[in-house]
Order: C-alpha cells, then sequence, then structure tokens
C-alpha cells in the first residue's frame, strides 16, 4: 500500500533529512567552500555587477545578463516568496537574519555548482548545451553509475512530489478541478504563458463568486430569532453582514431599504463579521446611508473591526455618514433613551 509506505517511512525519513540532515550539511558545505574560495561571494560581488554591465551575447550562445536571469528563475519561486513568510511567522524577526547567513554561506555553493555545471556541459547535435548536477558526477567524478542514479533519483523524487500535489488539488471542488485541468491542457498544448493567464483570470473569478456567495447582508428573521426581534425598539430595522463588504456585496445594499417594505425611524448595520471593505464596499455603504437618511432614518454601523473601522473614518464624511457604536446592544440602548431637549 503505497499510503502505508509514505506515512511509515518516506515521511518520517524525509523529516528527519530536512529537519536535522539536510540544515546542517548544506550549511557546512556552505561555510566549507566560503573558507576554501577565500569568501568569494564577497570578493567578487563587485565584478558580477560589472560583467552585467560588460553583458554580450557571443556567436551561439547567451550573453551574461541572460545566464542571470535564467539562473535566478531557477532558483526563486513561489516557495521561496511563502517560505520567507511562514518562517517570519513561526520564528519572529530572528527567522530573517539566519535566512540572511545561510543565504551568505549558501551563495559560495551556488557559484561552485554554477562553475561545476559551466565546467564540464556538453554540446548536443543541435548545438545546444546541457549540463547540471548528473554531467558533473559522470564527468568530473568519472561516475557514470553515480550520474545516472542522481538523475533518476531525481526524476522519481520531482515526479511522486507532483504527482502528490496533482492528487490533492483534484480532490478539491468542481471548480477549481477544471480550472487545474484547463490550465495543464493549455500548458502542454498551447503556451505557459498563455496558461499562466488564462488560469490566474479563471481562479480569480471563481474566488469572486465564492466570496459572493459567503458574504451578504441579512436582516433579522422573526422566525429563526423571535426574542430579538421583540427586544427592538419600535421602527428599529437591524441587518447583518455575513463576510467582507466588496463589490459583490454592493448591489444587496443597496436593496436592503426596498426590502424592508416600510421607512424605519433606525437602521442598525451589524458588521462584526466584516474582516474587510474595498473602495466599493464603501461607496456603496455611504450610497446606502444616503437613501436611508432621504427616507428618514439614521443608519448605526456597531462592531466595526480594526481595518474597516480605520478605512471607513478616512472616509469623508467619516463612516459614510453613518453613526457609530462599538456594540450592537450600545446601538439599542441609544435608541431606546428619551430624546433630549
Amino acid at each position: 500500500d503505497l499510503d502505508f509506505l509514505q506515512e511509515q517511512l518516506i515521511d518520517p525519513l524525509s523529516d528527519v533529512l530536512n529537519s536535522h540532515v539536510l540544515v546542517y550539511l548544506l550549511i557546512a558545505v556552505g561555510i566549507y567552500f566560503t573558507l576554501r574560495t577565500r569568501f568569494i561571494q564577497i570578493r567578487y560581488f563587485g565584478r558580477m555587477f560589472r560583467q552585467l554591465r560588460r553583458s554580450h551575447r557571443p556567436d551561439g550562445g547567451i550573453s551574461s545578463f541572460q545566464a542571470f536571469c535564467v539562473g535566478l528563475a531557477s532558483r526563486v519561486g513561489t516557495g521561496n516568496i511563502a517560505g520567507v513568510a511562514i518562517a517570519l511567522t513561526v520564528g519572529g524577526p530572528g527567522a530573517i537574519f539566519w535566512m540572511w547567513v545561510v543565504a551568505a554561506v549558501g551563495m559560495a555553493t551556488a557559484i561552485i555548482e554554477a562553475t561545476l555545471g559551466q565546467m564540464f556541459k556538453v554540446r548536443s547535435d543541435d548545438g545546444a548545451f546541457r549540463g547540471g548536477p548528473a554531467f558533473y558526477i559522470q564527468n568530473g567524478l568519472r561516475s557514470r553509475a553515480g550520474g545516472v542514479a542522481y538523475a533518476v533519483l531525481l526524476m522519481v523524487a520531482w515526479g511522486m512530489s507532483e504527482a502528490d500535489r496533482f492528487l490533492v488539488l483534484l480532490r478539491a471542488d468542481a471548480g477549481e478541478r477544471a480550472i487545474l485541468v484547463l490550465t495543464f491542457l493549455l500548458t502542454i498544448l498551447v503556451d505557459l504563458t498563455v496558461a499562466i493567464g488564462v488560469g490566474v483570470t479563471l481562479a480569480a473569478l471563481f474566488f469572486m463568486r465564492r466570496m459572493s456567495e459567503h458574504a451578504g447582508l441579512v436582516p433579522i428573521d422573526p422566525d429563526e430569532d423571535p426574542e430579538q426581534r421583540a427586544r427592538l425598539p419600535e421602527g428599529v430595522e437591524v441587518f447583518r453582514f455575513t463576510g467582507p463588504i466588496f463589490f459583490g456585496v454592493a448591489s444587496e445594499m443597496i436593496e436592503a431599504l426596498r426590502r424592508i417594505g416600510r421607512r424605519p425611524r433606525a437602521v442598525i448595520l451589524r458588521m462584526e463579521e466584516v474582516p474587510y471593505i474595498d473602495a466599493t464596499g464603501a461607496a456603496a455603504l455611504a450610497t446606502f446611508v444616503r437613501q436611508a437618511r432621504g427616507s428618514g432614518a439614521e443608519v448605526w454601523l456597531c462592531g466595526l473591526r480594526r481595518g474597516p473601522l480605520e478605512f471607513l473614518a478616512r472616509m469623508d464624511p467619516p463612516y459614510a455618514g453613518a453613526r457609530r457604536t462599538l456594540t450592537y446592544q450600545g446601538a439599542l440602548t441609544r435608541l431606546t433613551e428619551p430624546p433630549q431637549g
């Protein structure tokens, strides 16, 4: 059973290698190469920029800048970006310092790796060059068995990783599966750039649709909560937001007053579940407040979180012209107080 093999052998072995062996091994190798090359990453740092400025393209090859871009693209990806964010979240600011230290000694390892790749690359029949660890293991260490083993293990490990991720994605929502399959087919049949553009666009539209399904403006249902409805002062209506306020919820806000069926003297908007509000949501809220005040109703905002609170406070007028209380109960208390004067 592959699941049993992964749980009992592959995952524990991977944890030991990644958490203990590999971390110290990479640091030790980086320190060794740093000392043997007499801190080449520092001595040749300025030369790197001079070489890029004098970049040229020899016949049949690529320029220094193009080689730099290819090397950078092969090393930096979404994993590096997400990894830094996770490390900062888990380890705090100190994690950034240690990432700098590891990167500093790792530069020597990268230089040695790139140099070996250049030294032992081979030209194929079509004039293109091929190289990498498998080639300098075979040609540098003169071990064809080692080069073949490296290439086979790399392909097997890479395939296992991608296959596992692919299977996890296939268990997702039907819309996500459709986007995945379409992007995969576009990558094979058309072009990677087209596939990325189509995939990002469809994923954004799918995300907005899902957000619209879970976000909305819900009035108090007398059948679901008769006690709360009975406690409301006369002429007061209460609505509750169930997610972020953005353009997907704007139309519901505009129609909210029409759904009431009568003219209330006050409308309470409960915003405890609103984590975020964007410019379109704020504009819709301002329109809602103007329409309510035009019909003689006050609008009260209660339960604002810090983000929406700061955003609405910067509006002109502040809070879209509505009145604000910290809690829902505070709004009810203010509305039940007898008018002064």
